[in-house]
């Protein structure tokens, strides 16, 4: 369904908002759009699925810009028309995950704790339009002393955060998403059933649409959280033991090459023994006698052996 198509329109004679199949068709529906205020016309054909339209032609509809948002306005205050003073509805489960880095090594550390299981609960005091902690709010009621407060969202109105940091210790807070609707709306072509009992039953049985903005468990369990992360971070420093470097195989040796035979040393020679011998230098007449080799300079002047003369000494 186009978000310009509007399902739920004001009749301006009852002052309450209406289904289109409550309303006879064309302009004689007497409605106007609940968002821009332009007249709308009821389109009931064969072909598509039943809506209400802005009139094109109407004075106030060139007046003013598209209304972008005439479908989600439509169906947000018709819910709040539905909703009596007591109400069934299905409220999701809400659980708070936390993750961080293993020291030393890859992978992560995950810890998860409940706030609340998923559950069906019955809201009595059901209040319209309400305040809670100083905050707006569509509808709030009461289950076993605690207050529950609802929010419905859809583009253009989807700014709630400030509801996380309420204060109230026995205050909930939901949002529920009216985008949902859209393809509910579209596939009721051929059952013709009131958009306002698909609304209805989105609003009480539907849980992929609400989602926890503010739960009185949640600060608790959030400190919860951080302590059992922290200890099993504290667990995994304890227990990590280092890699043990993989040992280097030693090279085999090599094998010892055979000694080579040793040579057979050679005999020494015998010294020669020196033998007396008389000397006279040719240079200086000067003349001596020692035991020599034979190969003696001269004493006197230092003339080289061969200019000294020898003579081996016989013995007798």
């Amino acid at each position: 369904m186009d978000l310009t198509l509007v399902p739920f329109g004001y009749e301006t004679s009852r002052a309450q908002l209406v289904d289109v199949q409550q309303v006879p068709s064309g302009k004689r529906c007497g409605c106007i759009c609940p968002s821009c205020r332009a007249p709308l016309i009821a389109r009931k054909g064969n072909k598509n699925v039943w809506h209400f339209a802005h009139d094109s032609k109407g004075e106030l509809q060139n007046k003013l810009k598209k209304c972008n948002f005439s479908f989600y306005v439509s169906a947000r205050m018709m819910a709040r028309q539905l909703i009596g003073n007591r109400l069934s509805i299905n409220l999701p489960g809400f659980k708070i995950e936390q993750s961080a880095r293993k020291p030393f090594y890859g992978g992560y550390i995950n810890v998860v704790e409940v706030v609340t299981e998923a559950r069906t609960v019955i809201l009595d005091e059901v209040s319209i339009d309400t305040k809670v902690g100083g905050n707006h709010v569509d509808l709030s009621g009461r289950i076993d002393g605690y207050c529950l407060a609802f929010v419905f969202t859809h583009p253009g109105r989807n700014e709630f955060s400030h509801l996380a940091n309420l204060k109230e210790e026995k205050t909930g807070v939901l949002a529920i998403s009216l985008k949902g609707l859209r393809e509910k709306f579209h596939g009721n072509k051929e059952s013709r059933r009131p958009y306002s009992e698909i609304l209805s039953d989105f609003i009480s049985t539907d849980t992929l649409s609400k989602e926890w903005l503010y739960h009185p468990r949640f600060r608790e369990t959030q400190r919860q959280v951080e302590l059992l992360l922290e200890e099993k971070i504290a667990e995994a420093i304890a227990s990590f033991k280092p890699p043990q470097r993989q040992q280097i195989p030693q090279r085999p040796q090599r094998p010892q090459r055979p000694q080579r035979p040793q040579r057979p040393q050679r005999p020494q020679r015998p010294q020669r023994q020196k033998k007396p011998m008389r000397f006279k230098c040719r240079m200086c007449n000067s003349s001596w006698t020692e035991n020599s080799s034979g190969h003696e300079s001269c004493n006197n002047c230092g003339a080289s052996p061969l200019l000294v003369a020898r003579v081996e000494i016989q013995d007798n």
